[in-house]
């Protein structure tokens, strides 16, 4: 399954009713509720990628999973749900190395990334470099604006 990140970052962007649900499922991921976190996902799964609307941590429910040491069945779900292993945090963490980091070492095969191309660092530097300065030269505004 391959999903896309809808580029949501504030509430004020949102109806209400789907910013409630988004926090919904970040309530439910952060407090280790699998099985409300999962309903939501299978009633919503574009959101699995998501986090809090005007949040500032940028946690995912991936991101939840690995904190709290989640299942490894929950996380496999996660996974198959579409979840991107390479998400990282606003603090540029991948699930991985929060796992890692709280010595949830049961998770860490699951989680480390399965990269089906790799670029040499210093290349992904640059492409990185000139992909977002078309971004910033097309729509600094949003970017600002929406802080992206």
């Amino acid at each position: 399954m391959d999903h896309t990140w809808d580029g949501t970052t504030r509430s004020a962007t949102l109806q209400p009713q789907w910013a409630a649900q988004r926090g919904a499922l970040i309530d439910a991921a952060k407090r280790g509720d699998w099985e409300n976190m999962l309903a939501i996902l299978h009633e919503e799964n574009t959101l699995v990628n998501t986090w809090r609307p005007d949040g500032k941590a940028w946690y995912a429910p991936l991101h939840h999973a690995a904190y709290n040491g989640a299942p490894l069945q929950v996380v496999q779900s996660l996974i198959d749900l579409g979840a991107w292993r390479t998400l990282r945090t606003a603090e540029g963490e991948r699930a991985a190395e929060i796992a890692a980091r709280r010595g949830h070492t049961h998770l860490l095969t699951l989680l480390e990334p399965v990269y089906q191309r790799t670029v040499p660092p210093d290349v992904l530097s640059r492409i990185q470099g000139h992909f977002h300065a078309v971004i910033l030269g097309r729509a600094r505004d949003l970017v600002e604006g929406e802080k992206l």
